[in-house]
């Protein structure tokens, strides 16, 4: 019986690493426990549904629905993790090589031609980011990414909030040499 309540949470779980913000959120946990009664509240407004016919209660499905749009509402990134706030624009401009090179060793390990990160065969999503043409063409993607803490995912490799503000700097200053 619990495998029918539980086959949606459980399959978000697997795939939860993909998602970056709700694996990396500050309270992982409850948004966890949020997502995992959720599903559950799916799975029981689907078999009563089955068992009753089209007499089922659509309550357990409006919560479910209720609590993941909450809980998307409470994940969405802040103005200032989008920005980089007035302290890193009134900053110097970053060095446009010593940000490529940060970038090759945060970023194109798993991003490049041949990855050096175990477990990676080849770019994710075809995203590569080991030369500087490379960097310009994907900027206003590893912006995205480097906002929302998206990536690096997990931050495998220790992207400090100082180096993490820089790369914005620079990708907002049009990545300048």
């Amino acid at each position: 019986m619990h495998n029918t309540y539980f086959t949606l949470p459980v399959i978000f779980t697997m795939i939860s690493n993909h998602y970056a913000m709700t694996t990396g959120a500050t309270y992982n946990w409850l948004v966890l426990i949020a997502i995992t009664l959720s599903g559950a509240a799916v799975r029981v407004y689907f078999v009563a549904r089955h068992k009753a016919g089209s007499g089922a209660s659509p309550w357990p499905l409006a919560g479910a629905l209720a609590t993941l749009a909450l809980v998307a509402v409470l994940l969405k990134p802040a103005a200032s993790v989008i920005g980089v706030g007035p302290a890193a624009a009134a900053a110097p401009l970053p060095d446009g090589r010593r940000m490529v090179a940060l970038v090759g060793q945060r970023c194109a390990v798993c991003h490049a031609a041949q990855p050096t990160q175990p477990g990676f065969a080849a770019a994710p999503n075809g995203v590569m980011l080991d030369t500087f043409e490379r960097i310009v063409t994907q900027r206003d993607k590893m912006r995205v990414q480097l906002a929302s803490h998206a990536m690096p995912i997990g931050n495998l490799t220790n992207l400090t909030e100082a180096e993490r503000a820089e790369l914005i700097a620079w990708i907002d200053a049009g990545t300048p040499r």
